[in-house]
This record gives structure tokens, sequence and C-alpha cells, in this order.
């Protein structure tokens, strides 16, 4: 089946409702009939919206997707991915979903957010959200070309990125119309591949058309998968997939290992905090084991590779105990801890349902919530034994 194109973005509800809430009520009103039609249609609608552009006004994981829909502007593949999940979320409800994080196994500062999505036939597969472009003609309008690029506030105009074209620079030079390429991902610091020139916006919007491979193409789920917006996983464990390696000459692909899976996206998000001991435990067994199963909201799609019980007072509890912040969920505590031992009101305690061992001291761990959200913690002294001098685990 094909799927219809829509000009998402410049309707009435957009307009009357905001940008996010209009384009979820546009979604709700979109013929669909399956989680594929579903999938489409809110690629659809980030197209009709959004634009690359990266910039120093927000880091990675800071805004939320309602926040930069609201924007227009993604800066990177952890916002395509929120405003995506945020949109298929609120819009389908009855199809299941996930956010997902990985990291690149074969560079120490990079990774790629997706989104994992139940198909029509039981089967879960990825949506690399960051490719949204690929869904309808990459033309612009003139106002388009005189938008500051936020990270180059010297230069004016459109980034398209085309994976098997390169970065595209849209501006107006010298009185013409022109367009730049340079490397994938790389655009103005990597490879100048080719510099063209157009006398007028039509004759530019035409090169689009003809440089654009999904410009005529009729949209199906098939011709999405062969586009790469569809990615599979590398196995049945479903715990990582092939991505191009940023930081490696020519884009190869590369095993990008998942740690972080939601069904509902927790706010701030705990991606830097979980990423570096993540990537230790990987180097040091092969698995990372962040995927867990809170409450039912968070994925779980490593089956068979469940965390170890980790007591308090062990010093992997401890660490992780001592790394709460003000701010963080009830969901991601849960998440990094587990379920607390005692729950009472406001207060969340974890300790040893046990009597010390000779010379052993015990500790209570407390975390107090306000509003759901982590406002202090606290370990006191618990029971000890009489015998040797007692050692405090802190």
């Amino acid at each position: 089946m094909a799927f219809v194109g829509k000009a998402w973005g410049s309707g009435s509800l957009l307009a009357t409702r905001g940008a996010f809430d209009g384009a979820v009520a546009a979604l709700r009103a979109a013929p669909q009939q399956s989680a594929e039609e579903a999938v489409v249609n809110v690629l659809r609608a980030m197209n009709g919206r959004l634009s690359y552009a990266p910039d120093g006004r927000r880091g990675a994981h800071e805004w939320t997707g309602r926040r930069s829909f609201n924007d227009g502007t993604i800066n990177g593949c952890v916002e395509s991915a929120k405003i995506f999940f945020s949109l298929f979320h609120t819009a389908y409800p009855a199809y299941d979903v996930a956010y997902v994080d990985a990291f690149n196994s074969g560079c120490p500062n990079a990774g790629h957010a997706v989104i994992e999505v139940t198909g029509s036939d039981k089967r879960p597969y990825l949506i690399d959200a960051t490719r949204f472009e690929a869904l309808a003609s990459a033309r612009v309008k003139e106002p388009d070309l005189g938008r500051v690029v936020d990270f180059r506030p010297d230069r004016k105009g459109v980034i398209k990125q085309w994976p098997s074209v390169g970065d595209v620079f849209l501006e107006k030079a010298g009185g013409a119309y022109r367009s730049s390429v340079y490397e994938y991902q790389r655009v103005f610091d990597g490879k100048l591949l080719k510099v063209q020139d157009f006398r007028t916006l039509g004759e530019l919007n035409a090169w689009l058309d003809s440089s654009d491979p999904a410009a005529k193409t009729p949209i199906t789920f098939d011709w999405m998968k062969k586009a790469g917006l569809v990615l599979p996983f590398d196995d049945d464990s479903r715990s990582s997939f092939k991505y191009p390696n940023a930081c490696a000459q020519g884009n190869a692909p590369v095993k990008h290992v998942i740690y972080g899976c939601y069904r509902e996206l927790p706010d701030p998000d705990p991606a830097e905090q979980l990423e570096p001991d993540a990537r230790s435990n990987y180097a040091k067994s092969g698995l990372a084991v962040f995927c867990g199963t809170g409450s039912g909201k968070a994925s779980e799609l490593s089956p068979g590779r469940r965390k170890k019980a980790m007591g308090p007072d062990s010093a992997e509890f401890v660490r992780k105990f001592e790394s709460i912040k003000p701010g963080m969920t009830q969901e991601y505590i849960i998440k990094l801890l587990g379920e607390p031992t005692a729950k009472d009101f406001s207060t969340w305690t974890y300790y040893k349902n046990r009597m010390p061992l000779p010379g052993e001291q015990l500790a209570i761990y407390q975390i107090q919530f306000r509003n759901d959200k982590v406002s202090a913690t606290d370990i006191a002294p618990g029971p000890d034994a009489t015998g040797e001098a007692p050692r405090m685990v802190r």
C-alpha cells in the first residue's frame, strides 16, 4: 500500500491549537489502519514542520519532544526520536512503541537514538526518525533561505541530510541560488564535494527533486526499509543494531549497543548518567544491562539479560545511590536501584532486611520525593553487631 502525502504543518489545526497539539489532532484524523501507516503519518508530520538546526541553545538531551516540535528545529537524533515517540505515543496509544538509547561500540563519544515499534505481524523493528526528510519533496521556499544557521550565525540557509548524497547546504549567494554538497554529517567542516548555482528558486527546487530519490517514489513500508528508515536488530536478543559510524571515515556501519528503553520518556533525560556505566559493563561482559522492566513502562529489549540483584550496602548500590540528583523521577530511581524495601508517602527506603553479621554495620538509604521527583537523599547508620569494630559502607 502506498500512503497519500499531506501538507503537515500548514493546516488550520496546527495554527489554531499550537504546533504539537495541532499535529496530534491531524494525525488522529489521518487515515491509518496499521502501525506501519501510523509510522508513515508521523514521519510526514515531522517532515512538514522540522528543519535540522544544531545550535548552542540546548544540549542534546535537554529538550522534550513537544518543545522541539513547537520550536520547529531538531539538533540531532535524540530530539528526532523524542519528537517521533511523543507524537506517535500521543496520537496512536493503541500501538506499542518504545524510545531507545544506544551507544556506538566503535566510538567513545557517539551513539544513536531510535524508536522501536511493534508491527502488524507482531514483530518489533526500529525506526530511524532522523530520516524523516526522506518521505517528501525537499523543496524549499524563499524565507527558508534567509534563516540564520544557529551553529554558524555567519551563514543563512537550509541544511538537508541525505546519506546517499551528503549534507546539502542551500543558500542565496551573489544573487544566485546555490547548493553546496559536503560529506555526510560533515556540513561546513567536511570535504566540499560539489557547488552548483541556479538562476531561480524554481531551478534550485527542480534540482532538489531530481537529487532526492524519494521525491517521486510512492511511499510504502518496503520502500522505507530500502531507504534506511527501518533498521533490523542484530539478532533475536534485540540488544543491538548496525548504524553508520560517525567517527570513522566513510561512515561504515558499526554495532550500536542498546542501554536505555522507555515506554514513557523520563524528564530529565538520564541518558548521560547511564551511558558511562553501560559502556563499562559492556567492556567487561559484552552486555549492557540497563534496559529494565520498572512499572511496565520500560521496554525489556534484551530478554534473559536482566541485571543481577544489587542489594543495599553493596559497593555498586552505594555508588549508584550517591549518583542520585534532585529532580530525578521515581521511574528513573526504580530503573537505577530497583523497587524500594519500604515506601511511606513521599519517602522511599532501601535496607537489608536481616540482622547484621558479626562486625558488620548496615546502613539505611532514604530518598525524599516532591511531586514524584527526588528532593533529598540520606544515608543513616543501621543495625550493627558486637564483635570486631564495625565498618561503615559509604
